[in-house]
């Protein structure tokens, strides 16, 4: 069982209005289950942080695998993608910034494939003050996109955001989502 907690990183530049902060496995998926178009967003800092013994980038990859989600890999984070035996893995790379203006409700864009945008964007492994900005124009500018983070610090943001949670409780937390899609 987790020890929930919701509190902020960041205290500025957050509105009243604050995302659900989710610490159940089997919420997470059936989030990204009910998701139509869903994407996993990739950032560097993932590259530096460990979920247990193995790197976050190298987890998140797992999760990509297992729930077939398509990635957008940010900053340096490709580097690593493209090094690994992830040729099976739907891989695209654009700049954050770049990414968060095309989801703007308005915005002439058709999606990774063509066919659309995504209707839920998971965040991971990006500076938490960094993705704080980047969810704040989703959450204002894109009235039906979802959004959720899954770093081990709550983003209020977000629309789902796993909530602050210690390191052993992160690693159980992608041992059970993982296997659920397994």
């Amino acid at each position: 069982m987790m020890s929930p907690s919701a509190k902020p990183w960041q205290k500025a530049a957050i509105n009243p209005e604050m995302g659900a902060a989710v610490y159940e496995p089997t919420v997470v998926a059936n989030v990204i289950k009910q998701a139509k178009k869903p994407i996993l967003v990739i950032g560097a800092m993932s590259l530096r942080w460990k979920v247990g013994d193995e790197l976050y980038i190298d987890v998140l990859l797992r999760l990509a695998r297992a729930a077939n989600l398509p990635i957008v890999a940010t900053a340096h984070s490709n580097k690593h993608i493209s090094k690994g035996e992830n040729g099976d893995l739907e891989v695209h790379v654009l700049p954050l910034v770049n990414l968060t203006n095309r989801l703007e409700d308005g915005q002439a864009w058709n999606g990774l494939d063509g066919s659309g945008k995504p209707d839920l964007v998971i965040f991971a492994g990006i500076t938490t003050y960094y993705v704080s900005q980047m969810l704040a124009v989703t959450k204002n500018f894109s009235e039906t996109l979802q959004t959720l983070t899954i770093d081990a610090e709550y983003q209020p943001n977000a629309r789902f955001s796993l909530g602050n949670v210690s390191k052993k409780e992160w690693k159980s937390f992608f041992d059970d989502l993982i296997e659920i899609f397994s």
